[in-house]
């Protein structure tokens, strides 16, 4: 998944070790998923997401991704039902990075972390 990015966004993203953004696709689900930014030294302004079709919302958000890509080639019609469908809408919260709500959390006396799925990836070092 590929979005535009904004000058500011990228010099944030390249600065920062391990950015990551939020997700929330309101037809699929409201709630937000945090996904890894991707995106290479060449991908001036464009913010890239790769994600594995696992699970509920990433599932669906491939299955509406390649609905879309399919009525892109056939002048914006779904073939299966003939009806015009807008393109899902994605809000995107970013930038999050690891070190920055790490040395947050440390300044706490108890911190509680929950985590699931590919979430989990950043706390296996605890």
């Amino acid at each position: 998944m590929v979005f535009t990015q904004t000058n500011a966004a990228r010099d944030i993203e390249r600065s920062r070790v391990a950015p990551y953004v939020r997700l929330c696709v309101p037809s699929i689900s409201l709630l937000w998923y945090p996904f890894t930014v991707a995106s290479k030294q060449d991908d001036v302004g464009k913010l890239r997401i790769i994600f594995r079709k696992y699970g509920y919302f990433t599932s669906n958000l491939w299955k509406r991704l390649q609905e879309e890509e399919e009525e892109g080639r056939n002048g914006g019609i779904n073939t299966t039902t003939g009806v015009v469908k807008p393109p899902p809408t994605i809000l995107v919260d970013a930038y999050y990075c690891g070190p920055d709500w790490l040395t947050s959390a440390f300044q706490h006396d108890v911190v509680m972390m929950i985590t699931g799925g590919i979430g989990v990836t950043p706390f296996l070092c605890f």
